[in-house]
C-alpha cells in the first residue's frame, strides 16, 4: 500500500498512473480469492487487518487519478513529510556573485518579550553604535549600490541595516519586542550587516530569495492591505503560494511570518556582500547561535549559501 500510495502522490497527468491502479485492483482481488479458502474465523480476521487500511484510504476518494480532491490531500501530506530548503536563484548571483547569507535555523527556542539580561545586552549596543557608526559608512554604502542594481532608490525604501542605523542615531531608544529580534538587531549592528528572521510555522513551501515576477503577494509589518512586488526587484517569498516575506531584499517584512513570543521554528538570515567579508559574516552568525542557545535555550544549526552552495535543506 505505500508503494500504491506514493505513486498516487507522484503520478497525476501521468498515463502510466492507470497501469498502478490496475494492478492494485489484480492485487486486491487475488488476496479476496485466497481468503475464501480459508477456515471462516482466519477468513474474517485477515479480512478486517488486510482491507481496512484499503477501505480507509478510499475514503479520500477511490483509486483515481482523476479524483482531485483525493490527490490535493495526498499532496498536501506529502509536502509536510518531504524536507523543504532554503534557496538562492541562479539570477540573484548573477547580480551579486560575491553575496554570502549566513544561516541560523532554529527547531525549538523559548522566546520572550521581557529578558532583561538580553535587553541589557541590546540596550550597550545601541548606544555603542550610536557612538561609533555614520550613515556614510562604506558598509552601508554597499547596499545603497545593492538596491540601485535592482532599481530600487535606497533613500525611499532604504535596506534593513541603513534604517536601523539611521532610528539609533536618532534615537537610542529603540523598543523591546522580544528576545529573539533584540538578539538579532545587536548582531546587525555590531557587525553592519542586515539581519531578518520569519516564523516557519507560517511557511507552507521552501524559502526563495530570488527575483519578483510580479505575480506575489506582499502584507508589510502592521499592515491591512496586500500589495504586489515590482517585476524585478529582489523578494524573499514562499514558493507554495508566493507569499512575500520580504520585499526589495530587506527593505521591509511581512506580517504574515513575523517572529513573536510564541514562535518556535525559525530561519535567521545575515547577510554579506563586499566590502565586509563573508569570514565576518560567518563569526556574526556564529555570535548570534551561542546568544540564542545561552538566553533562549535554543535548539538550532547553522548554515551558509554562497556562489558555490545555492540552496540547503531544513
Amino acid at each position: 500500500m505505500e508503494k500504491d500510495q506514493k505513486n498516487l502522490l507522484t503520478t497525476s497527468g501521468n498515463p502510466a498512473a492507470g497501469i498502478e491502479i490496475i494492478s492494485v485492483s489484480v492485487q486486491c482481488q487475488f488476496s479476496a480469492f485466497v481468503i475464501e479458502l480459508m477456515p471462516i474465523t482466519l477468513k474474517a480476521w485477515i479480512k478486517i487487518t488486510l482491507f481496512f487500511p484499503v477501505i480507509a484510504f478510499s475514503g479520500l476518494g477511490r483509486f483515481d487519478i482523476n479524483n482531485k480532491p483525493a490527490v490535493k490531500i495526498l499532496r498536501n501530506q506529502k509536502l509536510k513529510l518531504e524536507m523543504r530548503k532554503i534557496i538562492i536563484e541562479d539570477a540573484l548571483f548573477d547580480l551579486f556573485p560575491e553575496f554570502c547569507r549566513c544561516l541560523v535555523i532554529v527547531k525549538s527556542i523559548e522566546n520572550h518579550e521581557e529578558n532583561p539580561e538580553v535587553d541589557d545586552l541590546f540596550r550597550a549596543r545601541l548606544e555603542k553604535s550610536a557612538q561609533s557608526i555614520q550613515i556614510d559608512d562604506p558598509r552601508l554604502e554597499a547596499w545603497n549600490q545593492a538596491h540601485r542594481q535592482f532599481e530600487s532608490n535606497p533613500n525611499k525604501y532604504p535596506p534593513s541595516i541603513k534604517s536601523l542605523v539611521k532610528r539609533v542615531l536618532k534615537s537610542p531608544d529603540l523598543p523591546f519586542i522580544n528576545s529573539v529580534v533584540a538578539l538579532f538587531n545587536y548582531i546587525s549592528l555590531k557587525y553592519c550587516l542586515p539581519c531578518g528572521g520569519d516564523d516557519l510555522a507560517a511557511i507552507e513551501g521552501n524559502l526563495v530569495l530570488g527575483i519578483a515576477r510580479g505575480d506575489e503577494s506582499f502584507r508589510g509589518l502592521g499592515a491591512t492591505k496586500t500589495e504586489t512586488p515590482k517585476p524585478g526587484e529582489v523578494i524573499y517569498y514562499d514558493s507554495a503560494n508566493k507569499n512575500v516575506m520580504c520585499r526589495r531584499w530587506n527593505w521591509r517584512n511581512g506580517d504574515d511570518t513575523k517572529i513573536t513570543a510564541t514562535s518556535q521554528g525559525i530561519v535567521i538570515n545575515i547577510d554579506c556582500l563586499p566590502p565586509i567579508p563573508s569570514d565576518t559574516g560567518f563569526e556574526a552568525r556564529d555570535e548570534l547561535a551561542d546568544l540564542l542557545t545561552k538566553h533562549c535555550s535554543a535548539n538550532l544549526r547553522v548554515d551558509y549559501l554562497d556562489y558555490q552552495n545555492r540552496e540547503t535543506e531544513f
